[in-house]
């Protein structure tokens, strides 16, 4: 019973959406929601209107109930500069227009210092990591750095290839993180369509660090994780097994008689 593919993904799913909100947390078991329309695109080239509104109107009954819950309200719901849609008209942006006023009037361009640690640490680059996003919240919100309340202020990726490299990573960025994106997605497409490859195209589609940050494009750990895992799956386990014979081409001596 327990091997069927039905029961399987329920006790998954289930078991998942428990692991994403362990810490209360809302935004990854909608993120994770929204992937099975990404999924549902990727398998059939379309998706049925009833579903993808059924799927908007649950999100948005599932975020209501949220607010509700924690007494927050749906005055701050509704709100254009709080709650998920202050978030997402002006969150999202803000932080790049703080990042072209604080550089370089303020601070000088970062260069690779928004590398992460392990970076640097390699190549024995004697310079402490920090990110342009953090420095901008410890401009806006210092009180919530004090207290530990604030993380960072995250935009799209040009606002931080802008804090690192000024106007050359402006230009640059676009083109890199275009050519980044594009040959994964070629390759992806190529691929047989099999768990594997369609959980990496549904990945890809949701967090490709597009608001979160030009080094994220070029080093990110993680990412390259997830890569080497598809890469010996596909060398070790799917290529011995996929392997096509071709159809022998000889004659027999029965059919040659």
């Amino acid at each position: 019973m327990l091997t069927d593919p039905s029961i399987m993904f329920y006790m998954l799913f289930f078991f998942s959406i428990l692991i994403l909100t362990y810490n209360a947390a809302k935004a990854p078991a909608l993120w994770f929601l929204l992937s099975f329309i990404f999924l549902k695109v990727l398998l059939d080239g379309k998706i049925n209107r009833k579903l993808l509104y059924g799927s908007v109107g649950i999100v948005f009954i599932i975020i209501v109930f949220y607010y509700t819950l924690t007494g927050t309200g749906l005055e701050s719901f509704l709100s254009y500069n709080s709650g998920p849609i202050g978030r997402i008209i002006l969150g999202q942006i803000a932080g790049l227009f703080y990042m072209m006023f604080l550089w370089p009037n303020f601070y000088s361009f970062m260069r690779i210092q928004a590398f992460p640690n392990a970076f640097l640490n390699f190549f024995n680059i004697p310079l402490e990591h920090i990110r342009p996003s953090r420095m901008v919240m410890m401009y806006v919100n210092p009180s919530g750095i004090e207290h530990g309340s604030a993380g960072v202020m995250n935009t799209l990726f040009i606002g931080e290839a802008w804090a690192m490299f000024g106007l050359i990573g402006l230009v640059l960025a676009p083109i890199i993180v275009g050519c980044i994106v594009q040959l994964f997605y070629i390759i992806i497409l190529k691929l047989p369509k099999n768990p594997l490859s369609l959980g990496f195209y549904t990945y890809l589609c949701l967090y490709w660090p597009i608001t979160g940050g030009f080094v994220d494009f070029i080093y990110n750990p993680g990412f390259f994780i997830i890569v080497f895992i598809i890469v010996l799956w596909y060398l070790i386990v799917s290529l011995p097994w996929n392997k096509k014979t071709k159809p022998s081409t000889k004659i027999s001596r029965w059919e040659a008689n």
